[in-house]
């Protein structure tokens, strides 16, 4: 059905990509036409990761309500990591207390060191967070280029490992039984 609209990444991951041949008279779908086809391809695939804008929007806040285990990427800058944790608690604040819960928080090195008021704040937001995971610096994903996981350093492979494996650990035992409700994210 959808497979004639996704590219195969090097490592064979399907990715579903919005509009790849924009035109006057083509545009990228629309929230609720995304969400429709998201919701069809659930009951194919077990598992969908959507890359979302910031959540100050009304389409992203309902796709945090409805993932199973949210993936929050932040910069490890003081700024970022504060923005995630507010995040967690307005979540929790509006009765979405499993999603923060279970969230996955993903800290991107941005330099070979990390300031340690950085570090400071990055021990509150493992705290705040189901999971905290930190990605080192990594000259290959400083690029704009489509990353080949298998070109990235030993330690940032094992920091992307960690970050599956906790995802998988937060998801349902039977990732088809929710097949029929809202995507996952």
């Amino acid at each position: 059905m959808a497979e004639p609209l996704m590219q195969v990444g090097a490592t064979g991951l399907r990715a579903l990509v919005g509009e790849s041949k924009m035109t006057a008279q083509r545009r990228p779908p629309t929230w609720s036409e995304m969400f429709g086809v998201v919701g069809h391809l659930r009951e194919v695939y077990a598992l969908a990761l959507l890359d979302l804008p910031a959540a100050d929007n009304t389409p992203t806040w309902r796709a945090l309500g409805w993932a199973t285990v949210p993936v929050l990427v932040a910069r490890a800058s003081v700024d970022s990591l504060q923005h995630t944790m507010r995040l967690l608690a307005h979540l929790r604040g509006v009765g979405l207390t499993e999603v923060a819960d279970g969230a996955v928080v993903v800290v991107m090195a941005t330099s070979h060191t990390t300031a340690r008021e950085v570090r400071a704040i990055e021990q509150l937001a493992r705290q705040a967070a189901g999971h905290l995971v930190r990605v080192p610096y990594d000259p290959v994903l400083a690029r704009p280029d489509p990353v080949d996981p298998r070109s990235l350093s030993k330690l940032t492979r094992s920091a992307l490992t960690d970050i599956a494996a906790a995802v998988i650990d937060r998801c349902p035992v039977d990732l088809g039984q929710s097949a029929g409700s809202p995507p996952s994210s």
